[in-house]
């Protein structure tokens, strides 16, 4: 762990110029590489300076192309764009490699086959970019030498018997070596991020429940007192007041959803009645539909003893209150919403929900699972929401194993105005 702690004073400091142009990620990726190849790209530049007496030429541009591959890091302290390091450091690799495959046999060298993985530190400290620009590089320099071999033209192979015996040493152990180094470093780093995104998390969580309840509390008794005001009082000015503190209680909910939107749970399931989801429906939105004057029409079907196999928190408050809550949103006063039981088979229950609103545009239709703020809207009545909703609505029937399909007004105009929710559910 201190070799870890000494590591991300090293990152800190060379990411101090680099926060405004690069990703952490490329940095990491740079700083990375080229710890875990500057021991061999010295190593096969001291291979030549003792093993190969004809020419010290290799030798001395791999210390050379060396000494420029580690001090590449300096470039990112001055501010330098995170390709145009890479290209250095990279770089000054292939020109090392290429110059001892000259000496060594040419195409037949075995160097050669370090080419193949400079693609692959490209796309680690640049992505795609990198990857890219690096393949095609490697393969016009690997080409030149595979024509020239082709030709005829014949290299040196300047190297002693050791010397190739300490090449072959390298190429074999290298890349254990540069694999596993790589792969080590990159989990300790993840496994560093989790931890501190885990703990973040969880910090975040704790202050949105504890901002939820201390919320809700509050706005509960607000609620209830507007409530009887409005029904000895039904001023305009107080159901408008009603329907703000509705919205933030709404708000609220979504937010606490949303916080556990991401995790994975244990989910009991049992077998519920739609009757009773019916009742507390009613009784849920009674308020809500009574200030709006919206009707809610109820198939008498599903009075009846239907019975479906869900997690009774998903449907009771997750799948249901969400959809009535954007039907009535989105309802206009005097309208009606229903609720009927369309197909009832041996393995499912289909429920459709039908409003009469202002439906639903093409260019939120389109992404309207993704919990993003784009498909916030704003009511008939003015109420705004948070465009969770549906994405939680999405989540609940995918952890019961039953779907949502919706159709609108701007995606079916022939079939009336308003939105269709048709909703599926295991049969018990």
């Amino acid at each position: 762990m201190k070799a870890l702690v000494l590591y991300q004073r090293f990152f800190d400091y060379f990411f101090e110029k680099q926060k405004d142009i690069a990703e952490p990620w490329q940095v990491h990726g740079h700083l990375l590489v080229t710890i875990t190849t500057a021991p061999l790209m010295w190593a096969y530049a001291l291979i030549p300076l003792f093993y190969m007496e004809e020419s010290k030429t290799p030798a001395l541009i791999g210390i050379l192309a060396s000494s420029f591959h580690i001090l590449s890091p300096i470039l990112l302290r001055l501010g330098m764009p995170i390709f145009f390091v890479m290209n250095v450091m990279i770089g000054s690799g292939i020109i090392h490699q290429a110059t001892f495959s000259y000496h060594t046999g040419g195409f037949l060298s075995n160097i050669l086959v370090w080419f193949g993985i400079l693609p692959f530190l490209g796309g680690v400290i640049a992505g795609r970019k990198g990857a890219i620009f690096w393949f095609f590089t490697t393969l016009i320099v690997s080409g030149s030498f595979l024509i020239s071999h082709l030709n005829g033209f014949e290299f040196p192979s300047l190297l002693s018997d050791r010397g190739k015996l300490y090449s072959h040493i390298l190429l074999v152990f290298g890349q254990i070596y540069l694999s596993g180094g790589l792969l080590w470093a990159f989990i300790l780093l993840r496994d560093q991020n989790e931890d501190i995104l885990n703990e973040k998390n969880g910090k975040i969580q704790n202050l949105l429940r504890i901002v939820c309840h201390d919320i809700s509390n509050p706005l509960f008794i607000v609620e209830n007192r507007l409530l009887k005001i409005i029904k000895d009082n039904p001023d305009d000015n107080l159901k408008k007041t009603y329907w703000a503190a509705n919205n933030i209680k709404e708000v609220v909910r979504d937010v606490r959803d949303m916080a556990n939107f991401d995790k994975t749970r244990v989910l009991k399931f049992s077998n519920i009645p739609i009757r009773e989801i019916i009742d507390h429906i009613e009784m849920l939105f009674e308020e809500m539909l009574y200030t709006k004057e919206i009707h809610l029409k109820i198939d008498k079907r599903l009075r009846e003893e239907v019975l479906i196999r869900a997690n009774e928190h998903n449907v009771r408050n997750q799948i249901f209150p969400n959809l009535i809550s954007n039907c009535i949103k989105f309802s206009f006063p005097g309208s009606e919403i229903s609720i009927s039981l369309s197909e009832l088979t041996e393995r499912t229950v289909r429920i459709t929900i039908k409003d009469e609103g202002i439906g639903i545009p093409n260019e939120i239709m389109k992404d309207i699972f993704e919990p993003t703020e784009k498909n916030s809207r704003i009511g008939t009545a003015g109420e705004r929401g948070t465009g969770f909703g549906l994405p939680i609505v999405k989540k609940a029937f995918e952890e019961i194993g039953g779907t949502i399909f919706i159709e609108s007004e701007a995606t079916y105009p022939d079939r009336g105005h308003g939105t269709l929710y048709i909703l599926e559910f295991n049969r018990a």
